[in-house]
């Protein structure tokens, strides 16, 4: 029986990094899937107005979008996790969250949220390898501009208040 919660204690002090790993191979995958229905000529950047502006060849294009939406995210969540552990990590009041007392919640808090970020990153740049596939359906080529705008939006408040969420969170004292 004693075995058993320290198992799940170990389990449930991993899911980050399953979170952090699992995002960023779903996003590989599924780039490496939508890239079969892009042509040999990407149109890889667009206007504010979804214009194609720029071209390159599938191949590079799709390395680059793995490399953006998998490796990317991974790294910085791997970079937050390394700079939590070494309360390296800018938050308020940290002689109190790094205090012997509070250490172990303020590292799980901050990997936990490490592994959000990193995950809505590789979900938005997958969503957006996936409007640029999209947007090779049509004639003339076109991202479709509500679609892109609107998850950009929705990114941006999300990650505006996931630091601010953070922010608050370390605000208080004990």
């Amino acid at each position: 029986m004693s075995s058993r919660p320290s198992s799940l204690i170990t389990f449930t002090g991993h899911m980050h990094s399953l979170l952090a790993f699992g995002s960023s191979a779903i996003s590989a995958l599924s780039i490496v899937l939508l890239s079969t229905e892009l042509p040999s000529r990407v149109a890889s950047h667009f206007n504010a107005a979804g214009v194609p502006d720029s071209f390159m060849p599938r191949n590079a294009f799709v390395a680059l979008m793995l490399i953006f939406a998998s490796v990317l995210p991974l790294g910085i969540w791997w970079l937050q996790v390394t700079m939590a552990r070494n309360a390296k990590v800018k938050i308020p009041n940290p002689e109190v969250w790094f205090s012997d007392l509070h250490r172990g919640e303020t590292l799980r808090w901050l990997y936990r949220h490490a592994a959000i970020g990193s995950a809505g990153l590789s979900a938005f740049l997958t969503f957006v390898f996936w409007l640029t596939v999209v947007a090779h359906r049509q004639t003339p080529v076109a991202l479709p501009q509500y679609a892109f705008w609107t998850a950009l939006s929705i990114f941006l408040a999300a990650t505006f208040l996931w630091v601010y969420w953070q922010h608050r969170r370390f605000r208080r004292v004990g």
